[in-house]
């Protein structure tokens, strides 16, 4: 993993750390009551806002997981091909080659998800 890619998912993960305990406490502490709302879009609380930003970052977060992830396979990839062109046989490279395709499926089913849970727009 990159340095700077690694630092970038860490940050993401800080900030959904962070929302996490705000909604936390917001809940805790009566700031937000659903259960009074006629309808929860009724709501008029800031951390809403703030929910709705999370949910936004979350998918840019997701986005760049898989961009990650694809990465990783594509410079394994590449190291397989190279070795193959160096004299190595598919054979000698072929459980580094079950992990390009592994990690290629799991950036696909990442993908899947985060289409499936993004609302429309």
């Amino acid at each position: 993993m990159q340095p700077d890619e690694d630092k970038r998912l860490r940050e993401q993960i800080e900030k959904l750390d962070k929302s996490e305990a705000a909604l936390k406490a917001a809940f805790s502490q009566g700031d937000i009551s659903m259960a009074k709302a006629k309808n929860p879009r009724d709501v008029d609380v800031p951390v809403l806002d703030a929910l709705a930003a999370q949910v936004a970052a979350n998918v840019s977060a997701e986005q760049s997981a898989v961009i990650l992830i694809n990465g990783i396979a594509s410079r394994i990839q590449t190291a397989v091909t190279n070795a193959i062109a160096g004299g190595a046989s598919a054979d000698q490279l072929a459980p580094i080659q079950a992990e390009v395709t592994a990690l290629q499926t799991s950036a696909t089913a990442l993908a899947a998800a985060v289409v499936a849970n993004t609302p429309a727009s």
